[in-house]
């Protein structure tokens, strides 16, 4: 889908005009199931977990669609006058960042089951624990935990034109977009 999603996101971009538009792109990636095109994944050699290795590959390819779309912006001319932010919603999903009171009970019940789990609920709990790459280190815990590990996120805003360049040594949350995004539009908000 990360393919799928950046074409069409490089088609629209196309069309415009002078008018400003507004694009969200929502890459799924890297997300479970750990899928990647070979030759993304090929680009790891030293990495030998295979699921991790594909994570990585995930990664890679969500930063060639981006690199592609801002190639199509300035291609367009629309990089100037264009705001980009990029962020994460979550740290990554791995075992050791899921808390033992959450593992302990699926993985017993997968030893009495078996694996793949008979009930899709649960097969999907595990897999992720299992399964799940993420590699949050230094970071404790990961996804759906309150730990740095599952909150702290990579981000950027890149809004040349419209709110000078600085480094933001403090943290951002969600409900930092929309102000941010007000100011850069040069509105006042309450």
């Amino acid at each position: 889908t990360t393919h799928l999603l950046t074409d069409e996101a490089i088609q629209m971009i196309k069309l415009q005009d002078e008018k400003p538009f507004f694009l969200e792109l929502s890459y799924a990636a890297p997300h479970m199931p750990n899928e990647a095109p070979s030759e993304a994944a090929a680009m790891y050699p030293d990495i030998q977990n295979k699921n991790r290795k594909l994570h990585a590959a995930m990664v890679t390819e969500v930063d060639r669609g981006i690199q592609k779309l801002i190639s199509t912006l300035e291609e367009t001319g629309h990089m100037e006058n264009t705001i980009i932010w990029f962020m994460s919603d979550n740290g990554g999903k791995n075992l050791i960042g899921t808390p033992e009171d959450v593992v302990a009970p699926i993985l017993n019940f997968a030893k009495l089951w078996g694996e793949p789990l008979p009930f899709p609920f649960w097969e999907f709990l595990r897999d992720n624990m299992v399964n799940g790459a993420g590699d949050n280190y230094p970071l404790k815990g990961g996804k759906a935990t309150v730990y740095e590990g599952g909150l702290r996120v990579p981000a950027f805003f890149y809004a040349p034109g419209f709110i000078p360049q600085q480094k933001v040594a403090h943290q951002i949350t969600v409900d930092d977009v929309l102000p941010t995004l007000i100011t850069a539009a040069g509105l006042e908000h309450v």
